[in-house]
Order: C-alpha cells, then sequence, then structure tokens
C-alpha cells in the first residue's frame, strides 16, 4: 500500500516537473526574442535618451538607424563622447555595447576582481576579456546572434529540406516522365541557371563574402523565370512541332532515386569538414552567408525524413482518390499530404535548429565561424580558452548555450508527445 502511495505521488510529482520543464523552456526562448529585440536599450556605450544643445535624441537606436540611411539627423551626434556628456542623458542597464573597449580594465578582470570604473553604475559584473570588452554586454549580443542563427538556418534548411525531401518521396522514380527534347532542354536551361546565378552572385559573395538582398533575390527569381520561358517554349513550340510530329517515347526520371543519392552522399560527410571547406573559400563571410551555408548543410536530416514520411503517407487511400479525381500534384501534397508530416517536419526541423548552435559555438571555439567583430556566446568560449583562468568567459556563454538547446529539444519533444 505504502508502496503504490509513493509511486503515484511521485508520478504527479514527475508530472509537474515535466509541466515545469516545458515553461521554463518557453520563457527562456522568448526572453531571448525580447533582448535581441530590445538590445540596445539593454546594452550599449550610447544613451537610450540624451539632450544635446536643447534637442533630444535616441542615440542607442537613432544611430543605427542612420547607419542604415533611414535617419540623417543623428549625423551631428555621431563624435559626441557620452561618457563625458554632463547634460540629461539615461543610459541602458548594461553602459557597454559588446565592442566597447575599456582599457583600464582589461587583461581578464573578473566578476569579483577590483575594477577601476568611476562608478559601480560601470563595473563590470560578469568580467572582461583580454582588451577590455564587457562580458554581460557579450552574452546579451550573442541573444541576438543566437536568434538569427535560428531563423536563417530554420527557414535556410527547412525550406530545402521539405521540399527537396517532400518532392523525391513524391514523385517517385515513375511519376515523371519527359521526352528526350524535353531532358535535352531542361538541361541546358539548367545549366545556363546555375552559369547566371553564379555569375550574379561572383563579385560580392566570393570576392567579399557579403551576401546583398538584391543579389540574393536575382539568384531566385532568374531561375525561376528562366524556367517559365522554357516550360512556355516547350508547351508552345517544342512539343508541337518536334514530340508531336515525330512521336517521340517518354522516359521515366527517377526523381527519388537522384535526390536520395544526394542526400545520402552529404550525410555520409561530416558536416563540420563540410563548413570548414565553404567557409575557406570565401575571404571574410558575413553572418547571413554563414548561416546560409549552416542551412545548406543541415537540410539532410529534415530531407531524408521527410521523404521516408512522404512514401509512408502517400500510398494511403485518401491519397489515391484524391489522384483518381484529378487533383493537381501541388494540391495533392500541399493540402492532403503536408498537414500529415507537418508534426514530423516541425520537429526535425527544431532538432536541426539546435543542431546548428552547436555546431557555431564548435566553429567560433576554432576561430572561423563569426565575422571579425561579431561576438557570439562561441566566440567567448575561444576567449576563454586562451586563459584557462578567466573562468568566467567559459563559464557563463557555456551555461546560456546549454539551456538555449535543451529548451528547444524540451519543446520539440513536448510537441512530439502532444501531436
Amino acid at each position: 500500500m505504502v508502496n503504490k502511495k509513493f509511486r503515484s505521488s511521485f508520478k504527479s510529482f514527475w508530472i509537474k516537473v515535466k509541466q515545469l520543464k516545458i515553461r521554463f523552456a518557453v520563457v527562456w526562448l522568448l526572453s531571448l526574442f525580447f533582448v535581441a529585440i530590445f538590445l540596445e536599450f539593454l546594452a550599449s556605450d550610447k544613451p537610450i535618451l540624451a539632450k544635446v544643445e536643447e534637442t533630444w535624441y535616441m542615440p542607442s537606436i537613432g544611430e543605427t538607424m542612420f547607419d542604415l540611411g533611414i535617419n540623417e539627423r543623428y549625423n551631428k551626434i555621431r563624435r559626441v563622447k557620452w561618457e563625458k556628456h554632463d547634460e540629461f542623458k539615461i543610459m541602458p542597464v548594461v553602459p557597454y555595447s559588446a565592442n566597447t573597449l575599456d582599457l583600464k580594465n582589461a587583461s581578464y578582470k573578473g566578476p569579483f576582481e577590483k575594477q577601476r570604473v568611476k562608478s559601480i553604475r560601470y563595473r563590470h559584473w560578469l568580467g572582461t576579456d583580454k582588451i577590455g570588452r564587457d562580458v554581460l554586454a557579450g552574452l546579451l549580443n550573442g541573444c541576438r546572434l543566437i536568434i538569427k542563427i535560428m531563423l536563417i538556418v530554420g527557414l535556410v534548411a527547412g525550406a530545402l529540406g521539405l521540399l527537396i525531401g517532400g518532392f523525391a518521396g513524391f514523385l517517385g522514380d515513375r511519376s515523371v516522365k519527359w521526352t528526350l527534347s524535353k531532358i535535352i532542354l531542361y538541361g541546358l536551361g539548367g545549366f545556363m541557371a546555375c552559369y547566371i546565378v553564379f555569375m550574379i552572385l561572383n563579385v560580392s559573395l566570393i570576392s567579399k563574402g557579403v551576401l546583398h538582398i538584391k543579389e540574393v533575390v536575382l539568384a531566385i527569381v532568374v531561375p525561376i523565370g528562366l524556367f517559365g520561358i522554357l516550360r512556355q517554349l516547350y508547351r508552345r513550340i517544342i512539343y508541337k512541332q518536334i514530340d508531336l510530329r515525330f512521336s517521340l517515347s517518354s522516359y521515366s526520371i527517377p526523381i527519388d532515386s537522384i535526390f536520395y543519392f544526394v542526400i545520402v552522399l552529404i550525410t555520409a560527410m561530416p558536416v563540420t569538414m563540410i563548413l570548414l571547406a565553404l567557409l575557406g573559400y570565401f575571404q571574410s563571410p558575413s553572418l547571413v552567408l554563414t548561416m546560409c551555408l549552416f542551412g545548406l548543410v543541415l537540410w539532410k536530416n529534415i530531407a531524408r525524413i521527410i521523404r521516408g514520411e512522404v512514401l509512408r503517407v502517400k500510398e494511403q487511400d485518401y491519397i489515391i482518390a484524391s489522384r483518381q479525381l484529378g487533383l493537381s500534384k501541388g494540391r495533392i501534397f500541399w493540402r492532403h499530404i503536408f498537414p500529415n508530416i507537418k508534426n514530423q517536419f516541425f520537429i526535425t526541423l527544431a532538432l536541426a535548429v539546435s543542431g546548428s548552435l552547436l555546431i557555431e559555438a564548435s566553429l567560433s571555439f576554432l576561430g572561423i565561424g563569426m565575422a571579425v567583430g561579431e561576438i557570439s556566446w562561441g566566440v567567448l568560449l575561444s576567449q576563454g580558452k586562451s586563459n584557462i583562468s578567466a573562468y568566467w568567459l567559459s563559464l557563463f556563454p557555456g551555461i546560456l548555450l546549454v539551456i538555449t538547446v535543451y529548451s528547444i529539444n524540451a519543446i520539440a519533444e513536448r510537441y512530439k508527445k502532444v501531436n
């Protein structure tokens, strides 16, 4: 009797612990988003609000807007030394930005060591690194980079994994049949599209390592437009003048086998080695470019699992009935197949995103991941290896990284059980 009561009480206690774990994970990720959005109000060497020559400014966000070319009125206060500014000002919670140098407290000042600051307001509560940068400001800046990594890697890897794995499993090896003329036309068109995209991205992407929005849009729009032109050319001219006149036979295109071979080939390669090779190809890759490369590498597991789910779902009776009713392939996939595989897709995507955070930290630890000047949790970890006694450089970012990865995986696990 006592044993049963103990088991029931322990079971109820464990259920409460699991609920608390999920709530903590959600609150933690929401906190990261909050810090990423309001970073300038939390950590900056510029005031949130200041009065300069009888004019009110918001320098912490205003100068960022000026850098983007949005607000020109902040040009006159760009050279103001705010630490010596005597008029009214409201400083952020942490009066340092991630790259602010405090040379008086350089050479690894610990959180509990004596620091040379003019007031307790300017104390480095989590210490400094070798050149005097505030660790707490670097951790807060790392929150914004973490959110960027999650969004960019999730978008790129999720889109590639869903499209490649989904359509490879849905189309199979016998659904797509092309004539020889269509194979030649689309083959030449694909080669031409790849060459045009390479030429568009060649100047700035490869030589400078910077990814601009204009070039990304062109790299997406040009192949789509070229495919549309080739499709109309085939339907209006080549199909009528060549295929029908000479009664050319059709050949099955093994879409599933081709893409599955690519997935297996990439899966067999170590992710870290691929990223090292890709990042080494660029001189100084930007943050967006680095995260896009992460997404181009991490889509394979999503595609492999989505392909397997689609192969299972497409043999169901309602999918066969949809085909017999004459519904288009796109409608069958998005309206009938995707709702039945979306749970597995989101879970796999969450695991890929959490894996990207660990990969970024690993590469930054080796001094490869982030661009010069970017302060992330992995960069702080890499600084800790040069001075083992500076424990705060490894302890605090390591704890934050573990909690973030754990929170993403906990939410994914909970989502899997609920759905």
